[in-house]
């Protein structure tokens, strides 16, 4: 038996900002001006890296990204959202997956674990009222050109 999680009175924002281990993308989010558009009507699916994922970026990347909020910054963290709910069940291994940033991510499923990009889900599938949230163990980095 499979247990579901909704939270209809939240939104993605709210776990987000609700969670201990989250408050580097909530200060991210927050500076980058996407916390009101994350609250809004959705469908939303984030894919939430948590503090240990920013903290495994190298020495002085995020408060590089601090600098920038509304510029590389917001397409980083846009690059984490996809515009439509995205469940674990309902994704498939090699999938690609467009996010709000414009560029797509890359599902894996290996033995039950899904991956988004490499980066392992962690805790799937958390249901608010507005979208899903899926709690990743690493940062997503789109692919700029040279």
């Amino acid at each position: 038996m499979s247990l579901t999680l909704t939270l209809n009175a939240q939104t993605v924002v709210d776990i987000i900002v609700n969670s201990d281990d989250h408050n580097t993308l909530d200060a991210a989010v927050i500076a980058a001006e996407l916390a009101d558009d994350l609250a809004g009507t959705g469908p939303f699916t984030v894919f939430a890296p948590t503090d240990a994922a920013f903290d495994a970026l190298p020495a002085g990347v995020v408060d590089a990204l601090l600098q920038d909020p509304t510029g590389r910054l917001a397409d980083i963290l846009l690059y984490h959202v996809v515009g439509a709910e995205a469940s674990s069940g309902g994704l498939t291994d090699g999938q690609m997956v467009t996010t709000l940033q414009g560029q797509d991510v890359t599902v894996g499923i290996d033995g039950g674990v899904v991956t988004i990009n490499g980066a392992e889900v962690i805790i799937d599938n958390i249901y608010t009222g507005n979208g899903i949230v899926h709690v990743i163990d690493a940062v997503l980095l789109p692919t700029y050109p040279a």
